[in-house]
């Protein structure tokens, strides 16, 4: 098949094929490999420090719920004490699963980008082979997908990073709740202060967990783009294999 009929867009195995461009700029299969190392490396440093934190408040909790049912309920005022309860629920109910969800999200963002990384193989792969044979290279004319799954997988990372902060503002808050003296954490909220920490902890728990779903489903939605364009770009290279034979069959 010559290239000028290539230029008049007839499909290969049903997709849309154009001449390969002789120069090229900073493509994003080129991001994308140098890119998916570091991002499975913050993914899994993210995740060994949340496992450490939640380590670490265990511990807190362990030092304030073990005590003495009693001592408990008579909302003692030693100060450390109120500070394991303050830590604990700061980092347990606060910013911990956001961080681990942040973590995971990393993780799974490497993974997109060496998705990416793959279709940028297999680009250049078909047009080593289409020049091997003598043959103007042509490219898949980028589809939908493929021009979805970087910002959709992005978009889910920052909303994972928006969801981090608000669990910071939680922890914030739970902090000076639970900081504050001894016999009113035990009496519930008995200021104006306190209702306010209340208030805000609760209002904001209810929407930051859902939001984490959110960017986690982000990311693998773009995960699932990254896959069909590989699908789709296997069976433009298969198609275009095929015509490369029939070519040279009917050369001959």
């Amino acid at each position: 098949m010559s290239t000028a009929t290539i230029r008049t867009a007839v499909p290969v195995a049903g997709y849309q094929a154009q001449p390969a461009p002789a120069k090229e700029g900073l493509r994003m299969s080129d991001v994308a490999q140098r890119m998916w190392r570091p991002m499975l490396a913050m993914g899994a440093m993210v995740i060994a420090a949340g496992i450490a934190l939640g380590i670490l408040s265990a511990t807190h909790a362990n030092d304030y719920f073990g005590l003495s049912a009693s001592t408990i309920a008579g909302a003692p005022a030693d100060g450390s004490i109120v500070s394991d309860r303050a830590f604990y629920e700061a980092v347990t109910n606060g910013f911990l699963p956001p961080l681990l969800f942040l973590g995971l999200g990393f993780l799974l963002s490497g993974v997109t980008f060496l998705l990416a990384t793959i279709l940028g193989t297999l680009r250049d792969g078909g047009r080593e082979i289409q020049r091997a044979v003598g043959e103007s290279p042509v490219d898949l004319i980028k589809p939908l997908t493929a021009k979805l799954f970087p910002p959709v997988m992005m978009m889910g990372l920052m909303v994972l990073i928006g969801a981090l902060v608000a669990g910071v503002v939680v922890a914030v808050d739970q902090s000076n709740f639970w900081l504050h003296a001894s016999s009113q954490v035990a009496n519930g909220p008995q200021t104006a202060a306190l209702a306010s920490d209340f208030s805000d902890i609760q209002s904001t728990r209810a929407w930051l967990q859902p939001l984490d779903f959110v960017g986690m489903g982000l990311i693998l939605t773009g995960i699932v783009l990254a896959l069909a364009t590989i699908v789709k770009a296997l069976r433009f290279q298969a198609g275009r294999v095929v015509q490369l034979a029939e070519s040279g069959n009917a050369a001959s």
